[in-house]
């Protein structure tokens, strides 16, 4: 092991190890360049990423949040020793798993430690197994046991690897999360991995999305209200609020919430504390919020559109998930993914997908990210015949192959191709016909009458 010179590395001692589709980002510190190397061997021989250094001032500034998941320190070390490392590790959000390496004689110490919040200690020499069992069992308490991609969670790409290991470090504390990306890119799925990876996993999830609300209705969705709060209300309703209480509060496209209920949120987040509409007393709440955009929340607070002391409220931490277009590692495994489950509700055994087929779907841009996929993988699902997904099964933007007696006829070609952008635009928003007529650039009433002239009002 080249020591302190392997952080990040894609080249590996032969022969190389089966790496899994998550690892560990571990710190690794001591001042004996024989015992760091074979410590390093063995837990990148598992499959960890390690960075290991031999000096405790680097190791010191080396630590910032969201870095690593371990930390193995000896005790004593040049400069600072392993107990500076242990007590700024242990203060980051979140703050990663400390394991203490020491002498016979040091272990009062490290029991000191102990009560601060490490791990655990474990004396020299350090048995290989029983720091490999540490790791272990540290690796199954992020997450690492989960099975990501039965819950439609998939990162082969170096870029959303990353991103699956923050999320799982960040999962374990109550700091709220805003998760940016493109519409269609997953945020939804990656806020319910890290509800699944929490303390709170037993409790609820509520995902709410906040631009599919009118003014009028977002209080009573947020809060709640009592029965006869206003005309209409036949019956109480908890809100989103009350309803994570114990759990998890997803609000996806949070940069479209009013401005006064921006205040409103505020303040709940605040106090911990809802009124819900027409009642006369507060509740207390206790919830993880976790939101998420595809806009420039910055650039929202500028233009006054988006208050700044929510949006300090609301980014704890920020997680940018990566557009499907720069990880085409994932497409393969999602498509597959996609294909089994599209053929599961068909009653069909699952088609493979040739190698012209795959070759277009890793040469599309995908502008509507993995729900684009999704959904492009679902017709072909449909469409195709026999037990291998071919390239004409695939209808990019849901664009048809003409048939040879229609194929110069432009008011056909027109009409297809018109079908095609709706569709494309209402898979891109989810539904949502206010914002799909505005990325089509006309009206709603425009877009609802084209709709209904082209049978799409369902």
């Amino acid at each position: 092991m080249d020591v302190g010179a392997r952080w990040p590395s894609s080249t590996s001692r032969s022969p190389t190890p089966t790496r899994r589709p998550m690892s560990l980002d571990i710190l690794l510190v001591d001042d004996e360049p024989t015992l760091l190397a074979a410590l390093g061997d063995i837990l990148e021989d598992v499959g960890h990423r390690v960075l290991p250094l031999a000096d405790g001032d680097r190791a010191y500034d080396a630590l910032q949040p969201g870095r690593f998941d371990v930390v193995i320190t000896d005790v004593r070390l040049p400069g600072r020793d392993g107990h500076d490392i242990a007590r700024k590790a242990l203060q980051l959000c979140p703050a990663p798993a400390v394991i203490l390496m020491t002498a016979f004689g040091e272990v009062p110490r490290a029991v000191e430690m102990l009560k601060l919040g490490a791990r655990n200690y474990l004396t020299k020499p350090v048995d290989e197994d029983t720091l490999l069992a540490e790791v272990s069992r540290i690796e199954e308490g992020l997450g690492g046991a989960m099975d990501l991609e039965e819950q439609g969670v998939v990162a082969r790409a170096p870029e959303m690897q990353a991103c699956i290991r923050l999320a799982q470090r960040l999962a374990r504390s109550d700091l709220p999360l805003l998760i940016h990306g493109e519409t269609g890119v997953g945020k939804e799925v990656l806020a319910r991995t890290i509800h699944a990876s929490s303390p709170r996993q037993g409790g609820p999830f509520v995902a709410a999305n906040c631009s599919a609300l009118s003014p009028e209705l977002i209080d009573s969705e947020l809060f709640g209200h009592a029965r006869g709060a206003f005309t209409g209300a036949h019956e109480a309703r908890a809100g989103w609020l009350r309803s994570a209480s114990g759990g998890t509060l997803f609000l996806d496209e949070v940069a479209e919430l009013p401005p006064a209920a921006q205040a409103r949120l505020l303040r709940a987040l605040e106090t911990g504390e809802v009124r819900p509409v027409g009642a006369d007393r507060t509740e207390t709440v206790d919830v993880r919020l976790v939101a998420a955009t595809h806009s420039d929340l910055d650039e929202r607070v500028k233009q006054g559109e988006f208050r700044q002391d929510l949006l300090f409220r609301l980014r704890g931490f920020q997680i940018v998930v990566p557009p499907l277009r720069q990880r085409p590692e994932d497409i393969p495994p999602l498509a597959r993914l996609f294909l089994q489950r599209a053929a599961a509700r068909l009653g069909n055994a699952p088609p493979e997908i040739s190698d012209e087929a795959m070759g277009r779907l890793l040469s599309w841009h995908w502008p509507g990210n993995v729900r684009e996929l999704k959904h492009v993988i679902e017709t072909a699902a449909v469409l195709s015949e026999g037990a291998v997904l071919q390239a004409r099964d695939l209808r990019f933007g849901g664009l048809p192959e003409p048939d040879e007696g229609d194929a110069l006829d432009l008011r056909a070609a027109a009409r297809r191709l018109e079908i095609a952008q709706i569709r494309r635009a209402l898979a891109m928003t989810d539904g949502n016909r206010s914002k799909a007529a505005t990325l089509l650039g006309i009206s709603r009433k425009h877009l609802w009458d084209l709709m209904r002239k082209h049978g799409l009002s369902d």
